[in-house]
């Protein structure tokens, strides 16, 4: 989103409407995002947490210099093929 600050002051349509639809407080999606995660990556985080028994920041933690594919494989999200 261009011109997006995040001084708190203004709400983000997108992180508004990510946090209504997985029922989790704004500041979290806002800060995820202030720290430099996609709205993508944040809503990968989101649906893995719902389908396992990871917290999104910890998942959002281990995809740094990773990648999902990697993160699914390291928490046995993925079988092996």
């Amino acid at each position: 989103f261009e011109g997006f600050n995040c001084d708190g002051l203004e709400v983000h349509p997108i992180g508004q409407s990510i946090a209504e639809t997985y029922d989790v407080p704004y500041d979290d999606i806002e800060s995820w995002f202030c720290s430099g995660y996609s709205f993508e990556n944040i809503l990968i985080a989101l649906e893995t947490a719902e389908a396992s028994d990871m917290e999104p920041d910890q998942l959002l933690a281990m995809l740094l210099g990773s990648d999902w594919e990697q993160v699914w494989d390291e928490i046995g999200f993925i079988n092996d093929r």
